[in-house]
């Protein structure tokens, strides 16, 4: 054999294969996921970012683990208090999948952090009509309807995040309802 004979060989050897593995194989998108939290772990937070973006804005990924990098970064930026970014996040997280509820609730959080706090209270609305059994949907609802002034809502609110929470967390509730009790105005 020639070694022009070897290197055609070699080369349909090659290509066979990377047509087998096809578009960046889905362990290479979960490397990028790892690597991401390994970098967040580590403090290295532009790491995150990169490893992140590469997995959301690349279009061969596969859909459910650019919905998870999507979710992991908008969880990311609003830690990082980039809430501007982190609300687009989970806008579009929400126009494919209007009923994932960590979208919702914290976008929810986010925008009643800005002072839009209507808007919050509606996307907690939706998300209780998706799944009324989430504790947490109904605490935060209250949380913002108090600072709207709202004594009936909240304390109907907090009456059911209490009876809901997990035993760890029924505290939280249970309190946060006494507190409102005590500072609602009372109705002669």
């Amino acid at each position: 054999m020639n070694s022009r004979t070897g290197i055609i060989k070699a080369f349909l050897v090659c290509t066979l294969l990377a047509a087998a593995a096809g578009p960046p194989a889905l362990a290479d998108y979960r490397e990028d996921l790892a690597a991401a939290e390994q970098a967040y772990r580590m403090g290295d937070l532009n790491a995150v970012l990169y490893r992140l973006d590469r997995v959301v804005e690349d279009p061969d990924a596969p859909d459910d683990m650019r919905a998870r990098a999507l979710l992991d970064r908008a969880i990311f930026l609003s830690r990082q208090r980039a809430r501007d970014r982190a609300l687009k996040d989970y806008e579009k997280i929400l126009a494919r999948d209007p009923k994932n509820l960590d979208a919702r609730i914290n976008r929810a959080r986010l925008l009643s952090q800005a002072g839009r706090l209507l808007e919050a209270i509606a996307l907690l609305d939706q998300a209780a009509s998706y799944n009324p059994e989430i504790w947490i949907i109904y605490q935060n609802r209250g949380a913002y309807q108090f600072t709207l002034g709202d004594c009936g809502k909240v304390l109907e609110d907090f009456g059911r995040a209490a009876s809901l929470a997990p035993e760890g967390e029924r505290y939280l509730a249970v309190n946060a309802k006494a507190a409102l009790l005590a500072s609602c105005p009372r109705e002669s």
